[in-house]
């Protein structure tokens, strides 16, 4: 059985929620990592399990937020693209995709920001996932 930590499979596949890789219309950038989803997967960490190290990790990534949106099926937050910020959204989005296995993740970098997208058909999971960020965060959604 696949697990999300050793698929490799990302960077040439489509993801599920349709989040196609390298297509500017879903607001996927340069130097594109994904993450897809596995829908199989019903785990995820409810905002209530937020560990204080997880919680210090939002706090300083989301301390970089630029802007959010909310879509249908999509998470989309903008990062200032600082030194040392890239690393952090990307540690953060692969330690979130462990929680969240049945959402794709994407993270990537236009001009001076970092994106991170979430989208998939698990519309409770991106409910939940838009709720963790910290309260202390510039913005949340």
């Amino acid at each position: 059985m696949r697990t999300p930590e050793h698929d490799t499979s990302g960077a040439a596949g489509q993801a599920r929620c349709g989040c196609a890789v390298g297509t500017k219309a879903r607001g996927i950038g340069a130097h594109a990592e994904i993450l897809l989803a596995f829908p199989e997967a019903n785990q995820s960490c409810a905002p209530c399990e937020l560990s204080a190290e997880r919680a210090r990790a939002f706090e300083h990534v989301f301390g970089h937020l630029v802007d959010s949106a909310k879509l249908p099926g999509v998470l989309r937050w903008s990062f200032s693209n600082e030194p040392g910020v890239e690393r952090c959204v990307r540690e953060l989005a692969r330690s979130e995709h462990r929680c969240w296995p049945q959402l794709t993740f994407a993270v990537s970098v236009q001009h001076d920001r970092v994106i991170w997208q979430a989208c998939g058909m698990a519309d409770e999971a991106l409910e939940a996932l838009a709720r963790v960020p910290s309260p202390r965060s510039r913005r949340t959604l």
